[in-house]
Protein backbone atom coordinates (compact mmCIF):
# COMPACT_ATOMS: atom_id res chain seq x y z
CA UNK A 1 0.00 0.00 0.00
CA UNK A 2 1.21 3.46 -0.89
CA UNK A 3 2.43 5.29 2.27
CA UNK A 4 1.26 8.65 0.94
CA UNK A 5 -2.23 7.27 0.44
CA UNK A 6 -2.36 5.94 4.01
CA UNK A 7 -1.20 9.34 5.30
CA UNK A 8 -3.84 11.11 3.19
CA UNK A 9 -6.55 8.84 4.58
CA UNK A 10 -5.33 9.52 8.11
CA UNK A 11 -5.30 13.26 7.50
CA UNK A 12 -8.74 13.54 5.93
CA UNK A 13 -10.35 11.26 8.53
CA UNK A 14 -8.88 13.15 11.50
CA UNK A 15 -11.34 15.26 13.54
CA UNK A 16 -11.61 18.87 12.45
CA UNK A 17 -9.98 18.33 9.06
CA UNK A 18 -12.43 18.69 6.22
CA UNK A 19 -11.82 19.04 2.49
CA UNK A 20 -10.72 22.70 2.62
CA UNK A 21 -8.32 22.23 5.53
CA UNK A 22 -7.04 19.03 3.91
CA UNK A 23 -6.09 20.90 0.73
CA UNK A 24 -4.62 23.83 2.67
CA UNK A 25 -2.42 21.52 4.74
CA UNK A 26 -1.17 19.68 1.67
CA UNK A 27 -0.42 22.96 -0.08
CA UNK A 28 1.41 24.38 2.95
CA UNK A 29 3.43 21.30 3.96
CA UNK A 30 3.90 19.55 0.62
CA UNK A 31 2.71 16.08 1.56
CA UNK A 32 0.38 14.33 3.97
CA UNK A 33 3.14 12.97 6.22
CA UNK A 34 4.50 16.46 6.89
CA UNK A 35 0.97 17.79 7.44
CA UNK A 36 0.23 15.02 9.97
CA UNK A 37 3.41 15.92 11.83
CA UNK A 38 2.43 19.60 11.89
CA UNK A 39 -1.23 19.27 13.01
CA UNK A 40 -0.58 18.94 16.78
CA UNK A 41 1.69 22.00 16.84
CA UNK A 42 -0.72 24.03 14.72
CA UNK A 43 -3.56 23.21 17.13
CA UNK A 44 -1.48 24.18 20.16
CA UNK A 45 -0.37 27.46 18.56
CA UNK A 46 -4.00 28.21 17.75
CA UNK A 47 -4.91 27.78 21.41
CA UNK A 48 -6.60 24.43 20.95
CA UNK A 49 -6.01 20.91 22.09
CA UNK A 50 -4.22 18.68 19.57
CA UNK A 51 -6.73 16.37 17.87
CA UNK A 52 -6.43 12.61 17.99
CA UNK A 53 -5.20 11.81 14.52
CA UNK A 54 -6.87 8.95 12.67
CA UNK A 55 -5.13 5.68 13.48
CA UNK A 56 -2.73 4.20 10.90
CA UNK A 57 -4.08 0.68 11.40
CA UNK A 58 -7.63 1.87 10.74
CA UNK A 59 -6.52 3.67 7.57
CA UNK A 60 -4.73 0.54 6.40
CA UNK A 61 -7.90 -1.43 7.16
CA UNK A 62 -9.91 0.86 4.89
CA UNK A 63 -7.43 0.64 2.04
CA UNK A 64 -8.89 -2.56 0.49
CA UNK A 65 -12.02 -0.52 -0.30
CA UNK A 66 -10.09 1.94 -2.45
CA UNK A 67 -11.13 2.09 -6.03
CA UNK A 68 -9.75 3.43 -9.33
CA UNK A 69 -6.74 2.57 -11.38
CA UNK A 70 -4.14 4.02 -9.01
CA UNK A 71 -5.30 2.85 -5.59
CA UNK A 72 -7.91 5.58 -5.35
CA UNK A 73 -5.69 8.51 -6.27
CA UNK A 74 -6.21 10.56 -9.39
CA UNK A 75 -4.81 13.94 -10.38
CA UNK A 76 -6.62 16.64 -12.26
CA UNK A 77 -5.01 18.86 -14.86
CA UNK A 78 -5.06 21.68 -12.25
CA UNK A 79 -2.90 19.73 -9.81
CA UNK A 80 -5.64 18.77 -7.39
CA UNK A 81 -5.64 15.26 -6.06
CA UNK A 82 -8.83 13.29 -5.62
CA UNK A 83 -8.91 10.42 -3.16
CA UNK A 84 -11.88 8.08 -3.35
CA UNK A 85 -12.56 5.10 -1.16
CA UNK A 86 -15.37 3.01 0.21
CA UNK A 87 -15.61 1.22 3.47
CA UNK A 88 -18.44 -0.59 5.16
CA UNK A 89 -18.85 2.44 7.43
CA UNK A 90 -18.34 5.42 5.16
CA UNK A 91 -18.03 6.61 1.61
CA UNK A 92 -15.78 9.60 0.91
CA UNK A 93 -14.69 11.52 -2.11
CA UNK A 94 -12.38 14.53 -1.90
Amino acid sequence: MNEDLIDRLRLVRSPGIGPVTFRQLLRRFGDAAAALDAVPDLARRGGGKPPKLFDRAEAEGESPGLRSSEQGISRSDRGFIRVSWRSSKMRHRF
